[in-house]
Order: C-alpha cells, then structure tokens, then sequence
C-alpha cells in the first residue's frame, strides 16, 4: 500500500556504464518525498533492455539502498527461463514482490 515509483535506470553519459551513485541518491530523493516504495526495471526503468546480469546488479543495489522502502523489480523477459532466474533471485535477495510482464511473442 502506498506511493510506489517507477523509477528509472542511470547511465553515465561518458561510459554508458549503469551510475549506481546515482541510483541510490534517486532513492534517497523519492523516499523524502513520501514514495513507500520503489520499482525498478520496468519499462521506464530499462529492464527489457539490460542484461541478466545488469538487472541483477541493479536489483543488489536498489535493495542495499531501500533504507525501507519496499522494492518490486521489474523481472519479466522475453524467455521463460530468464523471467524465472530474474524472479527468484528478486525474491531471495528481499523483493517485496515482482512485476512481471506477460509474454509479449
């Protein structure tokens, strides 16, 4: 229950490398004002577009950053078996939930 945003993935414009630094001062941002939850790796946030592993990096940080806000990452792909590593490493990590897209092929 609550005020959950939708928030986005950011690159560093030089590198194109995911700015975690970033990422945890945008949570910080959204908690202060009154979001209840995050979530990360939707659409908005880039997931369909990263790697595995990258959205598993991202996942590791947006949760080590929460400072209690309930995360509820994105973890839907285009293949069963991605969906299903993404979904259950989101769960054993602390998610709060996933969001997961259906088939879209």
């Amino acid at each position: 229950a609550g005020v959950f945003a939708a928030n986005v993935t950011p690159f560093d414009g030089g590198t194109l490398d995911i700015d975690f630094a970033w990422l945890r001062k945008h949570l910080a941002f959204l908690q202060a004002r009154g979001c209840d939850g995050v979530v990360p790796l939707g659409t908005n946030g880039e997931g369909p577009a990263l790697s595995v592993a990258e959205r598993k990096a991202v996942m590791d940080a947006v949760l080590d950053a929460a400072n209690g806000l309930a995360v509820i990452p994105g973890t839907g792909c285009a293949n069963f078996p991605e969906t299903i590593e993404l979904t259950r490493y989101a769960l054993q990590a602390g998610a709060a939930a996933t969001l997961v897209l259906p088939p879209f092929f």
